[in-house]
């Protein structure tokens, strides 16, 4: 009896289990970074998306070999900064999907640029105190398929407006 009613609890358990509602794995599925795409392929597809946008609003931008794109609005006086080097910043951040805002600074913060995405890493060594730039940043060179909290999504291109103050 006991072997009975262990087999009909087994046989239920796989009745309810196979009928149930696979939501939860096909979002885990769905996930991009469950299926990541090779660098180059992620890449290929943001830049492509970067230079539609750079086109539909007329904007003509520098390509770096990294697949940042960037204008230099103002190069600024005196000296670059390096990958090592701490910055006081101010900066806008939106997504390049749909201008959404994310992130801001209006009254300068201190960061070494070793500890920021790499499209910030490559961008802002690019022009020197004083200087403004424009960076259209592929996700591989911002947070990737991983996103950041909720205001950035997986696989999002992002625009940053990044004046920087000085180097400390």
């Amino acid at each position: 009896m006991k072997n009975i009613i262990i087999l009909v609890f087994l046989v239920s358990l796989h009745l309810f289990i196979s009928c149930s509602d696979n939501n939860n794995m096909n979002s885990y599925y769905n996930n991009p970074c469950y299926t990541k795409l090779p660098y180059t392929d992620q890449m290929a597809i943001d830049v492509a998306l970067i230079d539609e946008y750079l086109s539909e609003e007329g904007i003509i931008a520098e390509i770096d070999e990294s697949g940042l794109r960037y204008v230099i609005i103002e190069e600024g006086e005196g000296s670059r900064p390096t990958a090592d080097s701490r910055v006081n910043v101010k900066y806008r951040g939106t997504l390049l999907s749909d201008n959404s805002l994310f992130d801001e600074n209006t009254e300068g913060i201190e960061l070494p640029l070793s500890f920021v995405i790499a499209g910030w890493q490559i961008g802002v060594p690019l022009i020197k105190e004083g200087g403004k730039i424009m960076l259209y940043i592929p996700s591989r060179l911002g947070y990737g398929c991983d996103g950041s909290g909720s205001s950035i999504p997986s696989n999002a291109n992002l625009i940053f407006e990044v004046e920087m103050i000085e180097i400390i």
